[in-house]
């Protein structure tokens, strides 16, 4: 029997019997000729099973059990049954509390106060019914997506999927979303979450939350909190945890492949969520709103005059330069580099042969030498390398938290800044302009980016720092 047939009786997705076969619950046969499946009744049978004993959230793992030995259903049966009775219990005490508020609507004398205080118990025992109700799709989606595929769509989509199913529209949308995912190709997973998924370590309630936590209020900002959120957007510096954060993120969006995989589907399911959720609809129109007003921003100082590029722009080539400093391996946000370059500048006297003691030097991107270890971080597939150091004539007297650069000669296009960057809003509007018109003009390589902070840089409107963009 062919897969579109196993689907129509056993009503289970393709991906689900995939799943179930994968899992070695079900043994096909397979045409050498053309490969596809031909299931047997037995196939069927288990499959229908399986079906049934899933709507009771019971586990892959335990299911093989059940396979093997049927008597575990009754223990699965009972836990379902004492369910059902305490659903029984709670509309036997919303009829009761119906038939209550009729009695005293007919009795002589109506005490409205008296139908008010029950009609409000009944509207806590129905939005108690409602409540229950929730988390419905999501709970759904785990059932007929077992395996990593469904999780991970609850879990990018969890603050989304905990309306009821309330109307004929939803309906709809509901049913389209659900072939949508099950006709989309699957889903690449790294290795080792799926070993970390079977043997259970994957904390998929901390997920959640982290997911949640990063997504809370922002669906019912007005248009000043929008405004708010884009300025605090702007001026915020990355933290270590952020940083933390940010490798979570990328552990399990491990590839591009996978990024651009969740971004096609999304475009397919985006208009089934927004009938879906009212909290998904209003995401996006917040969204949309944002992006709008940050491209604006961008916008605004994304032009470079005439002017500026002739006094605050040039080419040169930079001869081989020795530097002692000290190598940061982390993330730097623009906003701490000035007190690191000041700090650095209190101990020049512990280094000989300092070319010039005024000028203190960054670094980005020693790594891209070859002669240079890639420094580890605890982001995964990102590093980062900042350098905070001096010219040097001769290496020679390096303090122990120090260590020795030694940058080839080559060719930059040099620009100049009147302050180093405090945050991503002063980096876009002092430097994106030039490093556009850079880009156009010529190509960005990949080499070490150097900035100079002579003597008199400090924390001031007049100072000047000196940034050379590798290019050729």
């Amino acid at each position: 029997m062919k897969i579109s047939e196993v689907m129509e009786i056993t009503s289970l997705t393709k991906k689900a019997i995939n799943y179930y076969e994968e899992n070695g619950l079900i043994s096909p046969s397979v045409n050498k000729e053309n490969n596809y499946r031909d299931y047997t009744k037995e196939d069927i049978e288990k499959l229908k099973q399986i079906s049934v004993v899933r709507n009771f959230d019971i586990p892959v793992k335990k299911i093989r059990e059940i396979l093997v030995n049927p008597k575990e259903m009754e223990k699965i049966f009972t836990e379902h049954l004492n369910k059902i009775k305490a659903e029984i219990l709670n509309m036997e005490r919303s009829k009761d509390i119906f038939q209550l508020c009729i009695n005293d609507i007919n009795f002589p004398n109506t005490n409205i106060g008296k139908v008010t205080d029950d009609m409000m118990l009944l509207k806590r025992s129905l939005d108690m019914s409602e409540r229950e109700k929730e988390g419905y799709m999501k709970k759904e989606l785990i059932r007929i997506f077992p395996g990593f595929f469904g999780r991970y769509i609850c879990l990018k989509y969890s603050n989304y999927l905990d309306e009821p199913i309330d109307s004929r529209e939803k309906e709809n949308a509901w049913i389209h979303l659900v072939k949508i995912l099950d006709d989309s190709h699957e889903l690449k997973v790294n290795k080792k979450i799926l070993e970390n998924m079977e043997s259970d370590k994957i904390d998929w309630n901390l997920l959640e939350e982290i997911i949640k936590n990063r997504d809370k209020d922002f669906y019912s900002m007005n248009e000043e909190d929008i405004q708010n959120y884009v300025d605090n957007l702007y001026d915020a510096e990355l933290t270590e945890t952020d940083l933390k954060l940010l490798g979570q993120f990328i552990s399990y969006a491990s590839s591009k492949d996978n990024i651009k995989y969740m971004n096609d589907l999304l475009k397919l399911i985006d208009e089934d969520l927004k009938v879906l959720s009212s909290k998904y609809k209003k995401f996006q129109e917040n969204l949309s709103l944002v992006n709008c007003k940050m491209k604006k921003v961008y916008t605004g100082c994304s032009k470079v005059s005439a002017d500026e590029i002739e006094n605050n722009m040039g080419i040169t080539t930079l001869t081989e330069m020795t530097f002692v400093g000290c190598e940061y391996k982390k993330f730097i946000p623009p906003g701490k580099t000035s007190k690191l370059v000041e700090n650095f500048r209190k101990r020049i006297d512990e280094i000989s042969n300092v070319v010039n003691p005024g000028d203190i030097y960054t670094i980005n991107g020693i790594d891209s030498l070859p002669q240079y270890e890639k420094p580890k971080t605890l982001i995964h597939k990102l590093r980062f390398s900042f350098i905070v150091g001096v010219q040097v004539s001769k290496a020679e007297q390096i303090p122990k938290d120090m260590q020795v650069f030694i940058i080839p000669s080559h060719k930059h296009a040099w620009y100049t800044t009147s302050e180093g960057s405090k945050n991503l809003k002063s980096f876009m509007k002092n430097e994106i302009p030039l490093i556009t018109f850079i880009s156009q003009a010529f190509k960005i390589v990949k080499f070490p980016v150097l900035t100079l902070y002579s003597s008199d840089c400090k924390d001031t409107m007049e100072s000047a720092v000196y940034n050379y963009m590798p290019v050729e």
